[in-house]
C-alpha cells in the first residue's frame, strides 16, 4: 500500500467517529450552522482525495452526500431524522470501504444504489420546491458553488491549525522505554555521586542533567496521551440508534472531552463505557409513556462527565431513569443461585446493589439482541479491575442511577509497593492494597481450617495466601504463617474478591515503568509484567487477580471486608476506627496522618525544593507552595511529599518514607495529648507494635496555612451541634477540635434536647436550628461581607466564640 493511500485511510478513520457525533449533535441542534459546515467539509475532503487516488465508490458516495448538504446550506431547511439516518448510512458504508481498502480485500457488498436512493427519498420527503429539486440535478452548478464555499471554509480553518505529525506507535513506545532507562541510569549515577567525595561542579552539572531528563520524560509521556473525545464521539450514535430501536427519546450530554488519558487506557475503557451507555438506554431510562406517568420530562437524559483527580481519571455516567429496583435485583440473584435468601437478608444496601456485577445475572425479563443473557456488568467490572480501576454505583429509586469509574492516568507508569517474599523481591500495584498490618498485631487472629489459612481482622475473616508457598520459594509448612510473623496485605483483586497476601517485608513505594514480561512468565497467570525500580534490578509485578485464581480464592470463600467497603462516605466518617498513614518524617520520627485528608503521595526532584519568604517551598504547577515538615533542603536526589486536601485547600507535607497503613479505635486506642489551646501539631498518641506513634493534628496544619495559632483559655462543656454532618471536613477536622475543647459534639439532637451552640457554614447559617447561638464559619481569611463569621482555621476566633457560650444547656433547661 502506497503512502498516500495509507494517509487517506488514517485521516478518514480518524474523522468518521467524530463526524458521526457531529451529525447527531446537528440533528439535536439544527440551528448550529457550524456543524453543517464541518460535516460538509468532511465529505468534500473525502470526495477530493478519493478522486485523486482513483477510488470511485468513495467518490460517488461522498458526492451524493455533499450535494444534499450543499442544498441544506442554501435553503436553510430544518433537518429531518430520516435524512440524518440516510447520511449516517453513507458514513457506515464509507467506514466499511475504508476497512476493506486497508485489508486489501473486496467489500462484501458491491452495490450502493439503495443507500443513494434512501438519501434522495429522505430529501424529497422534506417537501422542497421544484426549484430546489432542479438544483439537486444540476451537479455542475452545485459543484462550482460548493468548491468556492469549501475553499473559503478551508482558508478560514487554516489560520490557527496546530502543527502535527504522524508517528508509529512502535517508535513512540521505544522512545518511552528509552527515557525510562535514562531515568534509571540517572538514579544510578546519583547513588555513585553520593557515595564519593562531593564535587560542586559535578553536582551542578548533574542537577542540570536531572532537570533536563525530568522535562524530557514528561514531554515524551504526554505524547502517549489522547483526549477522551475519541471515546465519547461514538456514544451519541449508539444512544440515537438504540433509542429509535426501543422507542425511547434519549439525549446524551458529554462533558470533559478535553480530558487526556494514556492511549492504552483509552482502548481499555472503550468497551466498558459503551456497554454502560447501552445499559442506560435499555434498562435505565423509561419509555416516554412511563416518564409522562411519573411526571418526568418526555426526553430522558444520560450525562457523562470526565475529570482528572490526582493521578486518576474519574468518569461519571448518570441517567434520570427509574434507578435499580434493589428488591427485584435480589430476587433475580436468588433465582439465579447467585446468593441464598439468608445471605441476601444480611446484606447491606450497597452489597445488594453490587449484585448487578454478578456473573450470569440479568435484570431483563427476556433475551433480546440487546440484553438478557447475563453477560455485561460483570465483564465491565472485570475489565476495569484489570487496569487498576474501580467502579461504584449510586441508585435512587425513581430518580436514576449514577455510575462512577476511576481509572489510573496510565498503565505504563503506575504506583507500586515493593516487597520481599521467599528471598525474592516483587512489586504489586498500590491501588489493589486496602491495608497493611502485621500478623502479630492485636487486631489480627490467625487460624487454619483444613488446608486453608484464614486471618480474622476486626471480626472479618479472609483467606490468607502465602506468596512464597504459592511460588514454591519456600518449603510448605502449615505453621509457617503463624511462626514467621509475616506482613499481611489486604488485597482487593476486583470482582468482589478479597484476600490477604502474606509476605516477608514491605520495602518502598515507587512509580514504576511496567513492561510486558516474557511469554513463559506471563503464561503463569500470576504476573502482570516486569518493572525496573531505581536500584536497577528487574522485578516481577504481581497480578492480584492472577494470584487469587492460582490460589483458588473466589468471592464465595470469604465475607466482604465491610470496613474497607462502607456503604458511603458518611459511614467512614461515623466509624470509631480511624484509618491512618504511618510514615517517617524528615526528622526521622515515626508519625501518622488520617488517610481521609491524604489525596496522594508523590516524589519530587530536589531541584523543586527551596527556602524563600521565611518558609520551605515546593515549586509545583509554576507556583511556590509552602512545604511543611521540612527544615532544610535535604542532600538527596528526590523527596516524598504527601498532598493533603480538605476539599478546598491543598497542602504539601514532606516525609522520608512510608511505613504502613493502620487503623486505630478513636476512643479505645487514641490517647489525646496536651491542651486544645496549645500551639501543638500533635493531637494524640497510639501504640503500634510496642512503639509510640504521634498523630499529627490536621486542623493545626491547615490553620498554619494562612495565620499563626494562639492560645486560649479552656472552654466549658456544653452541647455543640455541627450542622454539616455529612461533610468530611466537619467530622474529621472540626469535630475533634470542638470535642477536645470540652464540648459534647452532636450531629443531631435527641427529642427535647437543645444545643447551646450550633456551628454552620456562612452560606447555610440561616437554615440552622432556632435554638442555641450560631457560629458561622467562612472559607476565606478575609471577611468581605462584614458579617459576624469566623475563618474556619482561626482557632483563637473559634475558641473565643465557643467560650462566650460556655453554660451548658440540657433537656428541660430554659434558655
Amino acid at each position: 500500500m502506497d503512502d498516500l493511500q495509507q494517509e487517506f485511510i488514517l485521516e478518514t478513520r480518524e474523522t468518521l467517529e467524530l463526524m458521526t457525533a457531529e451529525l447527531i449533535a446537528w440533528e439535536a441542534h439544527p440551528d448550529h450552522g457550524s456543524r453543517l459546515d464541518t460535516i460538509f467539509r468532511f465529505f468534500h475532503t473525502v470526495k477530493g482525495s478519493a478522486g485523486f487516488l482513483a477510488l470511485p465508490r468513495f467518490e460517488a458516495l461522498a458526492h451524493e452526500a455533499e450535494n444534499i448538504l450543499a442544498l441544506l446550506r442554501e435553503t436553510k431547511k430544518p433537518i429531518s431524522s430520516a435524512l440524518v439516518t440516510a447520511i449516517l448510512a453513507l458514513v457506515d458504508r464509507i467506514s466499511g470501504l475504508t476497512n476493506a481498502l486497508e485489508q486489501g480485500v473486496e467489500f462484501y457488498e458491491d452495490d450502493d444504489s439503495h443507500l443513494v436512493a434512501q438519501l434522495q427519498n429522505a430529501w424529497t420527503a422534506m417537501d422542497h420546491d421544484a426549484a430546489t429539486e432542479q438544483k439537486a440535478v444540476d451537479d455542475a452548478g452545485t459543484e462550482q458553488k460548493t468548491e468556492t464555499q469549501s475553499e473559503a471554509i478551508g482558508i478560514a480553518g487554516q489560520q490557527n491549525v496546530a502543527r502535527t505529525i504522524r508517528m508509529s506507535l512502535t517508535l513512540l513506545d521505544n522512545m518511552m522505554n528509552g527515557v525510562s532507562d535514562m531515568v534509571l541510569a540517572r538514579n544510578e549515577v546519583a547513588r555513585h555521586i553520593r557515595d564519593t567525595d562531593s564535587d560542586p561542579a559535578l553536582d551542578l552539572a548533574f542537577e542540570r542533567l536531572s532537570a533536563c531528563i525530568a522535562d524530557l520524560r514528561e514531554s515524551v509521556g504526554r505524547t502517549r496521551m489522547q483526549k477522551l473525545e475519541g471515546v465519547f464521539a461514538s456514544l451519541p450514535r449508539i444512544v440515537r440508534d438504540l433509542g429509535q430501536e426501543l422507542g425511547k427519546d434519549v439525549a446524551l450530554e458529554c462533558q470533559g472531552n478535553e480530558v487526556e488519558l494514556d492511549r492504552e487506557m483509552i482502548e481499555m475503557i472503550r468497551d466498558p463505557l459503551t456497554h454502560i451507555i447501552r445499559n442506560s438506554v435499555d434498562h435505565g431510562v423509561e419509555s416516554t409513556q412511563e416518564r409522562i406517568r411519573a411526571g418526568k420530562a418526555q426526553q430522558a437524559t444520560i450525562a457523562i462527565h470526565a475529570r482528572q483527580s490526582g493521578n486518576h481519571i474519574v468518569i461519571s455516567i448518570r441517567d434520570d431513569g427509574a434507578g435499580i429496583d434493589v428488591d427485584r435485583l435480589v430476587a433475580k440473584a436468588i433465582a439465579a443461585n447467585v446468593c441464598t435468601a439468608s445471605e441476601a437478608a444480611s446484606m447491606t444496601e450497597r452489597q445488594k446493589l453490587n449484585l448487578v456485577f454478578a456473573t450470569g445475572l440479568s435484570t431483563s425479563d427476556s433475551v433480546s439482541s440487546i440484553s438478557g443473557r447475563g453477560v455485561g456488568m460483570d465483564v465491565v467490572r472485570s475489565n476495569i479491575d484489570r487496569i487498576g480501576g474501580s467502579i461504584a454505583l449510586q441508585s435512587k429509586s425513581g430518580e436514576g442511577l449514577n455510575i462512577t469509574i476511576r481509572v489510573p492516568l496510565t498503565l505504563t507508569v503506575i504506583s507500586c509497593l515493593m516487597f520481599s517474599s521467599g528471598g525474592q523481591q516483587f512489586a504489586i500495584p498500590q491501588s489493589a492494597i486496602r491495608e497493611i498490618t502485621m500478623a502479630s498485631g492485636d487486631t489480627v487472629q490467625m487460624r487454619q481450617l483444613g488446608d486453608q489459612h484464614f486471618a480474622s481482622i476486626r471480626g472479618q475473616h479472609l483467606p490468607v495466601v502465602g506468596l512464597a508457598d504459592l511460588l514454591g520459594l519456600s518449603e510448605v509448612d502449615d505453621d509457617a504463617l503463624e511462626d514467621d510473623d509475616p506482613v499481611l496485605m489486604v488485597i482487593d483483586a476486583g470482582a468482589g474478591i478479597h484476600y490477604i497476601l502474606a509476605v516477608d517485608h514491605v520495602m518502598d513505594q515507587e512509580d514504576l515503568v511496567v513492561r510486558a514480561g516474557a511469554p513463559a512468565i506471563m503464561a503463569s497467570g500470576i504476573y502482570a509484567g516486569t518493572t525496573l525500580p531505581d536500584h536497577g534490578r528487574p522485578l516481577l509485578l504481581i497480578d492480584p487477580n492472577g494470584v487469587a485464581a492460582q490460589a483458588g480464592v473466589s468471592s464465595a470463600d470469604q465475607s466482604l471486608l465491610d470496613m474497607n467497603e462502607p456503604a458511603n462516605e458518611a459511614d467512614i466518617e461515623d466509624s470509631e476506627d480511624l484509618a491512618m498513614l504511618i510514615f517517617q518524617d524528615c526528622q526521622n520520627d515515626i508519625r501518622a496522618l488520617p488517610l481521609s485528608i491524604i489525596e496522594r503521595v508523590e516524589d519530587f526532584g530536589i531541584e523543586k525544593i527551596g527556602h524563600s519568604g521565611g518558609k520551605m517551598r515546593l515549586t509545583h504547577d509554576e507556583k511556590a507552595i509552602p512545604l511543611y515538615g521540612l527544615k532544610a533542603v535535604p542532600d538527596a536526589a528526590s523527596i516524598k511529599v504527601i498532598k493533603l486536601f480538605d476539599g478546598n485547600t491543598a497542602i504539601y507535607y514532606a516525609i522520608n518514607d512510608i511505613v504502613d497503613m493502620h487503623r486505630v479505635n478513636r476512643k479505645a486506642s487514641l490517647q489525646p495529648v496536651g491542651n486544645v489551646h496549645e500551639d501543638s501539631a500533635i493531637s494524640g498518641v497510639f501504640i503500634r507494635d510496642g512503639q509510640q506513634i504521634e498523630l499529627i493534628d490536621p486542623h493545626w496544619i491547615f490553620s498554619q496555612f494562612d495565620q499563626d495559632v494562639h492560645r486560649n483559655n479552656d472552654a466549658a462543656k456544653p452541647i455543640c451541634l455541627l450542622q454539616a454532618a455529612d461533610d468530611g471536613w466537619t467530622r474529621q477536622m472540626l469535630a475533634p477540635l470542638v470535642a477536645k475543647a470540652g464540648y459534647d459534639v452532636r450531629y443531631d439532637l435527641r427529642e427535647g434536647e437543645e444545643a447551646t451552640i450550633c456551628i454552620a457554614s456562612e452560606d447555610t447559617q440561616n437554615t440552622s436550628p432556632a435554638s442555641g447561638a450560631i457560629i458561622a464559619l467562612r472559607d476565606k481569611p478575609t471577611n468581605h461581607n462584614n458579617g459576624n463569621s469566623v475563618y474556619r482555621y482561626d482557632r483563637i476566633g473559634l475558641l473565643g466564640a465557643l467560650q462566650s457560650h460556655s453554660a451548658p444547656r440540657r433537656a428541660g433547661e430554659s434558655s
